[in-house]
């Protein structure tokens, strides 16, 4: 390799996992388990958690990095009925005639 060559390494954009999970994960298994002991319901929370982890592994087989997370984000735009009614839906594009 010459002097003035440089290379970028291939995983220089994959996330830092915390306990084996994606951080996005994490986070929101974090807060439903803490929603549920809140509410007095901890082992209701707890299998929250499990169920979540399990359906974020099975929704990652096969699919591009970052799909767990643009479907909790969509699910999360579905959601807000203010998104809904101010906004086109994505696939409207206005820009292109």
């Amino acid at each position: 390799m010459a002097m003035n060559e440089r290379s970028v390494p291939t995983r220089v954009d994959n996330v830092v996992p915390i306990l084996f999970w994606d951080p996005v994960e994490f986070v929101i298994a974090v807060v439903l388990f803490g929603f549920s002991f809140l509410a007095g319901l901890l082992l209701v929370g707890v299998f929250l958690v499990y169920f979540f982890l399990k359906i974020t592994k099975r929704m990652k087989r096969g699919a591009k990095r970052g799909a767990a997370q643009h479907a909790v984000w969509a699910f999360g735009l579905s959601i807000d009925p203010t998104l809904r009614k101010r906004f086109p839906p994505p696939y409207e594009n206005e820009f292109i005639s």
